[in-house]
């Protein structure tokens, strides 16, 4: 029944869609400020896991989609890493994603740093080379294992929790979508790439199931559009809350933290030493 009710949704916000049409832009900024309205003042009270049972595809899944980025995942790996570390980089700064991270205790040093990094690119590869839809496959298993991590994670940091909204939010949830691939959307060319319009979908799809397997509701998924000048709008804003964040709220062990990661995954990735340069290019 629940997965009927998640169907009869994905397809009320296509029809919407198809009748305001894709490409019109009055349409395209009225959906993109309702989208980041309701993402900055609803979302931050709504569980980052919606509940989505993982043995279902989405309805708006497309395989051909999801089997290209798999393949120009393998073409272009360094750089969707050196993409996806940027960006992680980026949600240090950003308050409440900080605290879960200082929660767990796996921040507190360089070799934490080091061992959480790594561990999180590593489930990246096995998401980009296996099968994430057959739960016999490693790649199912990553996703399982960190949908899980991000569950307990969740119920420790919000058992004392007073406050309207929760730690690992579904805004938490679409800030880290983002940070895994809203800079490749924004500034392709600056982390080298030259793809074609249909192969960045592809890649936008790819991380559009990722996020729906981790448990971000369709209504939120930030990449569950085809349309890129709509999505591009929206990265375009989060990308602002960002730097409001950075500006407003850094503290010491925010840059310590910050610093702590390019020193331990500059062990494994040497361009990383770029990136804080890299992405405080990004405000010109």
């Amino acid at each position: 029944m629940e997965n009927m009710k998640r169907e009869e949704s994905a397809i009320t916000l296509e029809e919407i869609k198809s009748k305001n049409g894709d490409n019109d832009e009055a349409a395209i900024e009225n959906r993109v400020a309702t989208y980041h309205f309701g993402l900055k003042r609803y979302r931050a009270q709504e569980n980052g896991d919606c509940g989505y049972d993982a043995a279902v595809l989405p309805k708006w899944f497309n395989e051909e989609m999801f089997e290209r980025a798999k393949i120009l995942a393998r073409k272009h790996f360094m750089a969707l890493m050196f993409t996806h570390l940027c960006g992680l980089y980026l949600l240090v700064f950003m308050k409440p994603i900080f605290n879960v991270l200082a929660s767990t205790g796996q921040s507190k040093n360089i070799s934490c740093l080091f061992r959480r990094y790594f561990r999180t690119l590593k489930h990246v590869k096995i998401w980009y080379e296996g099968n994430v839809w057959d739960f016999h496959d490693d790649a199912s298993k990553s996703i399982a294992m960190v949908r899980a991590m991000h569950k307990q994670v969740a119920h420790k940091c919000n058992k004392n929790n007073s406050r309207e909204e929760v730690f690992i939010s579904q805004r938490d949830m679409v800030y880290t979508q983002f940070a895994f691939i809203g800079l490749l959307i924004l500034y392709p060319r600056r982390f080298g790439f030259t793809l074609n319009e249909y192969d960045l979908k592809c890649i936008v799809h790819f991380w559009a199931c990722i996020g729906y397997l981790l448990g971000i509701d369709d209504k939120c998924n930030l990449f569950a559009s085809e349309n890129l000048l709509e999505i591009r709008s929206i990265c375009d804003r989060i990308l602002d809350d960002m730097k409001c964040y950075a500006s407003e709220e850094q503290s010491e062990e925010m840059k310590r933290m910050a610093d702590g990661i390019i020193i331990g995954v500059n062990t494994f990735v040497p361009c990383l030493q770029r990136v804080s340069k890299l992405s405080l290019s990004l405000n010109d």
